[in-house]
């Protein structure tokens, strides 16, 4: 599993090595713990697009059961 952040986009872009047959649970939280938000990635593909729209600009991580990523999600304006 792959887990990348766009900023153009606002969105986490998860590539598995194959197909999931299963749902994979996600959550994305602050690099604290604190529970920003969760949600499933429904089976029968291989790539998942998560938005991140409606975030603060922050630092957060994005969790499943397979691996844990952490992301920097930074406005237009943010140096």
């Amino acid at each position: 599993m792959v887990v990348m952040y766009s900023q153009l986009t606002q969105e986490v872009r998860i590539v598995l090595t194959g197909t999931t047959l299963e749902h994979i649970t996600y959550q994305i939280t602050t690099q604290d713990g604190q529970l920003i938000r969760k949600g499933k990635l429904v089976p029968g593909s291989q790539s998942y697009n998560v938005s991140t729209k409606g975030l603060p600009s922050g630092k957060y991580v994005f969790t499943t059961e397979l691996c844990s990523q952490p992301f920097e999600k930074r406005g237009i304006f943010d140096s």
